[in-house]
């Protein structure tokens, strides 16, 4: 068995084109490399596309870009399960592949659109798989005419600009929290059926302790028990999360509505939640460095209490309004000591989900005590 090899499970593909699958060898949020062989029983590396990725035309056209540059056994960039497969050697890295798997989905730390604090739209939750989701790709173009380009609109516009915050921001927190504003829904309403009365919404619960409502009596929520995490806390039940470790956190993860906003329409909400240790006492000027990796100026930040600073700012994204919510707060990883851990909290999302997001960081203000 290699290094870091595992079982293959349940919805993972057995056979990609005239490759066995055998077994997982990494696992990134944007797909799966798998160890394989070939009809010789020659071992492969296959690097295959998670199935909400492989739902974006332009991340397909990037996949089939990048993999062009590697020494290929075999690729089908436009199958329902999109794939790429290259010779291994037992041992060997599978970095080429996890390279492939960043730059077609704006992963990489380096790549344009990609950004310390958010995943794409595409990131999954718990136990999304590979099952691939309706993908129909672009119809061939007639003989003597060009193909026509396919523009990844969700990619550049919403992840590049919308999640990673390049839009003109104004700070709007100042006492009294602000008022949610409603989201205009994507289709018309159904009419009220009169056999069935409509339920009634939850009430938000009472103010928290940094802004805004905390969860209210009946509130759907998902307990997120998540790795790395010094604590529990509860999220929106229509959330989930995904682990996205990245430097300088110790555990980073990367949370967002996935209650009917797939595919992507601009208005999820969602960003990070992240813990790490301070690098050294927990005291104001390493609390200013530490806040320097969420995406919020200076300017911007209140402080809340002694251990805790909250901002929101809100900016226009394509003619569309947009909230950003964060906050910074430093606890003690054992009772009694000092404060020694820092958590960050970072969400974008539309107008309408403000006091969503803000339930989500009086949450985890409350659960790092």
């Amino acid at each position: 068995m290699e290094p870091g090899e595992e079982p293959l499970r349940v919805t993972d593909p057995r056979l990609l084109g005239t490759f066995q699958v055998r077994a997982r060898l990494a696992e990134r949020e944007a797909g799966v490399v798998f160890l394989g062989a070939d009809g010789t029983g020659a071992p492969v590396a296959i690097a295959v596309l998670g199935a909400a990725a492989a739902n974006d035309p332009a991340v397909r056209e990037r996949f089939a870009a990048e993999s062009a540059r590697l020494d290929l056994l075999g690729s089908a960039p436009n199958a329902p399960v999109a794939w790429a497969a290259v010779r291994h050697d037992p041992g060997a890295s599978v970095e080429p592949l996890l390279k492939l798997l960043a730059a077609a989905t704006l992963t990489s730390p380096n790549a344009p659109g990609a950004g310390p604090a958010f995943a794409p739209h595409w990131s999954g939750g718990p136990d999304r798989g590979l099952v691939p989701p309706p993908f129909h790709p672009p119809p061939e173009a007639p003989r003597g005419m060009p193909a026509p380009a396919v523009v990844g609109v969700t990619v550049v516009g919403v992840v590049a600009l919308f999640l990673l915050g390049v839009f003109a921001a104004r700070s709007i927190v100042s006492g009294g929290g602000p008022v949610a504003l409603p989201t205009a829904p994507s289709s018309p309403p159904s009419p009220p059926s009169s056999s069935a009365p409509s339920p009634t919404p939850a009430k938000d619960g009472p103010p928290g302790p940094v802004a805004g409502p905390t969860y209210g009596e009946g509130e759907k929520k998902y307990r997120m028990k998540l790795g790395g995490f010094p604590f529990e806390f509860d999220a929106p039940g229509t959330w989930g999360c995904m682990r996205s470790d990245r430097k300088p956190y110790d555990s980073r993860w990367i949370c967002r509505d996935e209650g009917g906003t797939f595919p992507p329409t601009g208005r999820g909400a969602g960003g990070m939640v992240a813990v790490r240790k301070c690098p050294g006492p927990c005291d104001e000027k390493q609390r200013r460095t530490l806040r320097k990796d969420i995406v919020i100026d200076d300017e911007d930040w209140k402080r809340i209490d002694d251990t805790t600073m909250y901002a929101e700012v809100e900016g226009e994204l394509d003619g569309e309004q947009a909230i950003r919510v964060a906050m910074s707060h430093v606890f003690p990883s054992a009772r009694g000591a000092k404060p020694d851990t820092a958590v960050d909290v970072q969400l974008t999302g539309p107008p309408g989900e403000r006091k969503t997001m803000q339930k989500l960081v009086n949450e985890i203000r409350a659960r790092a005590s």
